[in-house]
């Protein structure tokens, strides 16, 4: 029998609690889990997710709005 679909999310997140929240509320789903914009943008080149969870304001004066052409392409 084969197993059910399990989406892939890529969550760029950059507050370990918040982090953890994602971790917690979306257990049933393939995680990879980043910090930063630049570290999504390579997540993405090695497998495109189902779903990206992108936070607003990074680490670093990163803007995850400035990556969302970047993320589009």
């Amino acid at each position: 029998m084969s197993q059910p679909f399990t989406a892939s999310i890529l969550v760029v997140e950059d507050d370990p609690e918040q982090l953890r929240l994602y971790v917690r509320a979306l257990r049933d789903y393939r995680l990879v889990c980043v910090a930063t914009a630049r570290a999504g943008l390579a997540a993405v080149q090695e497998r495109i997710p189902d779903l990206i969870i992108l936070d607003q304001v990074l680490e670093g004066g990163e803007r995850g709005t400035d990556f969302l052409p970047e993320f589009k392409n």
